[in-house]
């Protein structure tokens, strides 16, 4: 899922994470391969976070870790099954 600025603001205040600026030269890349969504690097990968309703009313989000570090420069990632964070941020 895409997020808007002020919710990708509120995650990166939460947990730390980067949000990969929609103009990255693996934005593309990313998008053909896990869909369109707000990424976010952080120690752990790379992650997504996805609401746990539908309702609008709702602003409660997931974090899913879809790719790891597989060196400790933090400068490949090994992409695997999306892993639940059990963290849930409320963004209302």
């Amino acid at each position: 899922m895409r997020l808007d600025q002020e919710k990708a603001l509120k995650i990166h205040e939460e947990t730390g994470a980067i949000p990969v600026p929609d103009d990255h030269e693996t934005i593309e890349q990313l998008n053909q391969y896990f869909g369109d969504h707000t990424f976010f690097v952080s120690s752990e990968g790379l992650v997504i976070w996805e609401p746990l309703s539908e309702s609008a009313d709702e602003e409660r989000f997931v974090g899913f870790l879809i790719a790891s570090w597989k060196d400790d420069e933090s400068s490949n990632l090994e992409v695997h099954t999306p892993k639940s964070l059990d963290r849930v941020i409320n963004l209302g």
